[in-house]
């Protein structure tokens, strides 16, 4: 989740292109709001995974591998970051990210402790 952090926090700063009722924000269009979903959110999550992997396996290929989870991941739970960032709605969005964390985290746990038993 620390991989996401810098896409909450600028969006937390940055105007949302989309209102809480799905409609685009005013001064926005699709291809602005296109730009800020690739550059807020899949561009940091990205940077942040390669430097995790740098850090934790220092070496390219480990940074790559990081690189493609933290895009994969941004894609997936963390696709809503830059829509619900700086809106009334944001704690949800938040909320749902922990919940989908944690509940992916125990399954991930309880499975490598089930196949590790049957081995």
């Amino acid at each position: 989740m620390m991989i996401l952090v810098p896409a909450m926090i600028i969006a937390q700063i940055t105007p949302a292109p989309f209102q809480v009722d799905g409609t685009i924000a005013p001064g926005y269009t699709a291809g602005r709001a296109a730009v800020q979903f690739i550059l807020e959110l899949l561009l940091t999550a990205t940077l942040m995974g390669a430097l995790a992997g740098w850090i934790l396996g220092g070496s390219q290929r480990a940074a790559l591998a990081t690189a493609l989870a933290g895009f994969v991941y941004a894609l997936g739970p963390g696709h809503n970051i830059p829509f619900l960032g700086n809106t009334p709605v944001v704690w949800k969005g938040i909320l749902l990210l922990l919940a989908i964390n944690t509940v992916s985290s125990l399954v991930m746990m309880f499975s490598f402790r089930w196949l590790a038993g049957r081995a």
